[in-house]
């Protein structure tokens, strides 16, 4: 992931400001949905088990309800940048 990650954002041109949140968004995810831990082990490109068991600690809601909240702040703050433009 984190090298795939990488390059695909690089091609299309996106910078990601905030790429462990986004890893670690992913990881959750994957979990929260069930997938085997040694697949998210070798996408996260975690050498230890431990560290991927970290991420299976958060729960489906903690992840949403957060990832709310952030969106909610991108929304705010892009708003704020279209105004000084107009």
């Amino acid at each position: 992931m984190p090298v795939i990650g990488r390059k695909a954002s690089d091609k299309v041109g996106i910078e990601i400001k905030m790429y462990n949140a986004f890893r670690h968004s992913f990881g959750c995810q994957l979990l929260d949905q069930g997938e085997d831990h040694d697949l998210v082990r070798e996408q996260l490109g975690h050498s230890k088990m431990e560290m991927t068991r970290w991420y299976a600690k958060r729960s489906q809601s903690k992840l949403t309800n957060a990832l709310m909240k952030r969106r909610k702040k991108v929304v705010e703050l892009s708003k704020s940048q279209e105004n000084k433009y107009y």
